[in-house]
């Protein structure tokens, strides 16, 4: 979409680092390559001796631990990190160059300090954690902040969540994103749980002749149309958002699945980008006799629509990931993004966004994400380019990155050369000095589908003759085509090669293939040149690798061609990189090497073309020989620095070219120095949940421990001598179906294992089922505070069954409370003062209310009512401590709406525990945080779907028995 019909969703906020007190560490880029900086986002980090010092200044936690950052003296090696993990340090994110964030103790650090292959510690300063869009922040100004933490999973948000006493909007993998004032936002940059906070930044919205630009019509003569492939976008919406026979004639039987995020039940598109972005995908061109279709008009949709009420793209999830696992969890193997924050609010760097992008494709290498580069190449109209310009997520290393081309339109303005760029379209290189975007395709005047919702405002203007089309422009309309293009090369690895390609054979298929534009342009403005399926596919033949070699530090791998002149010969290296922190100045995390060597004898190294005598930038490498000479070609791939491998990678060699022989490699020189010994000792476990006698019925969560001096791989459950699941990441917890056994003693054992194949067995627990009693009544129990005047609480029960409904009141301490129930239309049908009895007619949830008329007291509230066979009871056990473990997290499947109740008793007074409730988009939708209440109860209405209840220690330490209590 047009530069000048952005839409923002949140506007970020101005602030100033001098608040704080906060001075980056001054560069010096000359030093001598022995003494490589570490490389921060505010600064470089120098292991003199006055920096190391600095690490006795650190800010602890209550358990004494502090926040470093342990720079080795050369690349990183799997060695040096067992050696921190066995003497008991945390590793956080990789820090360039050649370091770790880590968590450890003042002792700890000592003995970390004195190995004889670290460089230097030193503390990790506030200073190094505050985003400068949010310098100034101070007093009671509040702003929408992302915290990214410490801690691998949901780990870090909580911990961060529980010692700063924060009330989260939304929780992710890694990051929480809260309003915090100036005073909060100084104790999150002491927080040993924080690792970067940033600002929330907005969001913004950034064909026949397309075909023949981007070379896809020899692939539809060949048979190649999509077909059998499943693309997934996340746009405004599709048409009127009915998968029926009332949608725009190109979509019908596209469409395999249509969620609506941003506005519960309302897919529909009223700004009409999603549909037009989607037709440049896969639309079939069924309204327009076939003249108007798709890259991809064989393939199949899964369209999220993140279009919110407010006209803004508030259904874009706090975590990424979650938006592109509901996808691929729907078949998608390509997901197209025509968003991103703008350059003009702070979008052009590595933020939390572009690092979710990252880790999704590092651990689903088969998933292709593309993204908009933005409509920021000029940005005040001056007629002149500005760079660096890219938008986030397009910062992302591993995503697909499009820049807007020209159309060939002549009749049209900026349709006139396709060698050249469109002028809106923003620029490279990204902060840190990567290629970006990666390739281009048209993106002015595009022809697409058109909502029937879309107002002609929306459009660049009408398509002649068929108000079913329209005319739009922008990085958002180069991005779908390329996507289609994606989905047609994808296409063909899998029908004519019966393979599937990684992602970064895809993008390494797509760079090495592309085609060049006008000279006068550089690598900031185009990349790697402009998509060309034809060439990538029919222009020369060329040879793959397709990710099947792993490499760790030191270690390469080489290939042998033989190339005849007559064509350029070109290699493309491509490999998906471990995401980076946004802490972190540099976003390279594993650095592979690419080098041609020539029947000459001479070497040319990867991305010589850019100026720089070795690349350590990016995750892309080429090597052009414009003309080769006849003979064998040696191609070789070596892990420079690989700190979080094994690296895996992509390779394309096109040309005059046969061959591709694997050449046998030396082992490299093991770099350990100090080797670890062979691992002889077993894990320790035991189950906590149940104790052993406990009474048993329904579903019961089994719970156990496991440590070892390694690590544990996996843990597996047994009931009586026979399998009953396997779990390979703590919490170690499995559920039990007791209903399947018949009543009476039963034994429950956990063997845990580790790498070496050792084994621990637990202790047997007895326990003793009893499911014909339990049925006989069902009940449950609330606590609260009452205060003031108003609702104190809502409660909701599931009545499934007709029958009496009975509910028990009680309270400590003075004031006037009611108590009044509602059936599931809302209507009330009882009311009382210490209690209610009524009947139940019609079944569904009800909701117990309890009013405050004045004064403050604890509440207790018991609801009995009719037994429903489809509820499940969990009941958990553990211990949590404000200054240690502070929270635990349980998943919760609810194949149904209806209600979740959690109640958590704690055993020490002085300890106060919270319950939260995270829905799949990391949203917090329930919470219960009342100061020093003894059981904690939280009571919520859900719709199907899968949750996450935590249980965070607010302050104290205590035993706690957790009971939960869901459809199934």
């Amino acid at each position: 979409m047009q530069k000048g019909r952005m839409l923002a969703l949140v506007s970020a906020a101005s602030l100033v680092m001098g608040a704080f007190g906060v001075q980056a560490w001054t560069a010096n880029r000359d030093w001598a390559a022995s003494n490589l900086p570490v490389l921060l986002r505010n600064g470089s980090l120098y292991m003199t001796q006055d920096a190391i010092n600095t690490a006795s200044k650190a800010a602890t936690d209550a358990a004494g631990r502090g926040l470093y950052v342990v720079q080795f003296t050369g690349p990183v090696h799997d060695a040096y990190k067992t050696a921190l993990t066995r003497l008991g340090a945390e590793l956080g994110d990789y820090l360039p160059e050649n370091a770790f964030l880590v968590r450890m103790d003042g002792s700890l650090r000592a003995k970390v300090m004195n190995l004889g292959f670290v460089k230097g510690v030193a503390a990790y300063a506030p200073a190094y954690k505050l985003d400068r869009g949010l310098a100034g922040l101070s007093g009671q100004a509040e702003s929408l902040v992302r915290i990214s933490t410490f801690g691998s999973g949901t780990k870090g948000p909580v911990q961060a969540l529980s010692t700063l006493g924060l009330k989260p909007e939304a929780i992710g993998v890694g990051v929480l994103t809260a309003r915090v004032d100036g005073q909060r936002l100084r104790s999150l940059l002491d927080s040993t749980d924080v690792v970067y906070v940033e600002p929330v930044r907005a969001n913004a919205l950034l064909n026949d002749k397309a075909a023949g630009v981007m070379g896809v019509t020899k692939a539809w003569t060949s048979g190649l149309d999509g077909k059998g492939q499943v693309v997934a976008i996340s746009d405004t919406g599709l048409d009127n958002g009915k998968n029926d026979s009332s949608l725009h004639p190109d979509f019908q039987g596209q469409v395999k699945q249509l969620t609506a995020l941003g506005r519960p039940g309302d897919a529909s598109d009223t700004m009409g980008h999603g549909t037009h972005v989607a037709g440049s995908i896969l639309g079939t061109g069924a309204a327009s006799k076939g003249q108007l279709k798709g890259m991809a008009s064989g393939a199949k949709l899964v369209f999220q629509s993140v279009l919110d009420s407010k006209g803004g793209l508030g259904g874009i999830p706090d975590d990424l990931g979650t938006l592109f696992k509901q996808a691929y969890d729907a078949g998608a193997r390509i997901h197209s993004n025509s968003w991103g924050v703008p350059a003009a609010q702070g979008g052009t760097t590595y933020d939390a966004q572009s690092a979710q992008v990252d880790k999704f494709m590092w651990e689903h290498p088969d998933y292709t994400i593309l993204f908009a580069a933005g409509n920021d190449g000029d940005q005040n109209n001056d007629g002149q380019t500005d760079y660096g310009t890219v938008s986030t997520p397009g910062t992302a290393k591993n995503a697909i990155t499009v820049g807007a081309s020209q159309n060939n339109r002549p009749d049209k303005k900026m349709a006139t050369d396709i060698s050249a760029m469109a002028t809106f379209s923003s620029r490279g290189p990204t902060g840190d000095g990567r290629v970006k975007p990666d390739v281009v395709a048209p993106g002015t005047w595009i022809a697409s589908t058109r909502s029937s919702l879309a107002d002609a405002k929306e459009f660049w203007g009408a398509f002649e003759g068929n108000d079913k089309y329209g005319y739009m422009g922008g990085t958002s309309m180069a991005t779908p085509l390329t996507a289609g293009a994606t989905t047609v090369l994808r296409q063909y690895f899998v029908d004519k090669l019966s393979i599937t390609p990684k992602a970064s054979l895809l993008k390494a298929s797509l760079i090495n293939g592309a085609a060049a534009m006008n000279t006068s342009l550089s690598w900031k403005d185009d990349g790697w040149g402009r998509v060309d399926i034809n060439n990538t596919l029919y222009g020369r033949p060329f040879k793959f690798v397709n990710e099947e070699k792993a490499l760790g530090t030191g270690e390469a791998q080489t290939y042998s061609y033989a190339v005849k002149s007559g064509q350029p010969f070109k290699v493309t290296l491509v490999w998906t990189d471990y995401p980076a922190t946004p802490a972190a100045d540099k976003t390279l995390v594993n650095d592979l090497d690419l080098t041609v060597k020539g029947p000459d004898g001479k070497e040319i190294l990867g991305n010589a073309m850019l100026g720089n005598a070795v690349d350590h930038t990016n995750n892309v490498e080429n090597v052009v020989v414009s003309a080769p000479a006849d003979g064998t070609y040696t191609v070789t791939v070596k892990g420079y620095n690989i700190p979080q491998g094994p690296q895996r990678f992509a390779l394309v060699a096109s040309g005059n070219v046969d061959g591709g022989t694997t050449v046998p490699n030396p082992p490299p020189t093991d770099p350990n120095p100090n080797p670890p010994a062979k691992d002889t000792q077993a894990p320790k476990t035991s189950i906590s949940s149940p104790t052993d006698g406990a009474a048993v019925s329904g579903t019961v969560s089994v719970t156990a421990g496991a440590t070892d001096n390694v690590g544990v791989s996996k843990v597996i459950f047994y009931v009586d001598g026979q399998q009953l699941n396997t779990v390979a990441t703590a919490p170690y917890t499995v559920a039990w179906d007791s209903t399947r056994v018949a009543d009476g003693t039963h034994s429950l054992v956990a063997n845990a294992y580790d790498a070496a194949g050792n084994v621990g067995i637990s202790p047997t627990v007895k326990v003793k089922v009893s499911n014909a009693a339990a049925a006989a009544s069902q009940s449950l129990q609330f606590s609260g505070k009452t205060g003031s005047y108003g609702t104190a609480g809502k409660y909701y029960v599931d009545v499934l069954a007709p029958g009496t409904v009975k509910a028990e009141f009680a309270q400590n301490g003075f004031g006037s409370v009611s108590l009044a129930a509602l059936d599931p239309a809302g209507k009330q049908v009882a009311t009382g003062q210490d209690g209610l009895s009524f009947n139940a007619v019609t079944t569904g949830t009800y909701t117990m209310v309890v009013t405050s008329g004045g004064g403050w007291a604890n509440y207790g509230l018991k609801v009995t009512y009719p037994p429903v066979p489809s509820t499940v009871v969990e009941s958990r056990s553990g211990t949590l401590s404000a200054g240690g473990t502070r929270y635990q997290v349980y998943t919760v499947n609810m194949a149904s709406a209806g209600s979740l109740n959690a109640l958590v008793n704690f055993a020490d007074s002085r300890a106060d525990l919270d319950l939260y409730v995270v829905d799949s988009k990391g949203q917090v939708v329930a919470q219960a945080t009342s100061p020093d209440l003894d059981p904690e109860t939280l009571s919520a209405r859900l719709a199907a779907g899968t949750y996450a209840v935590y249980v965070v220690a607010d302050s104290g330490l205590s035993n706690y028995q957790l009971t939960i209590v869901h459809p199934k």
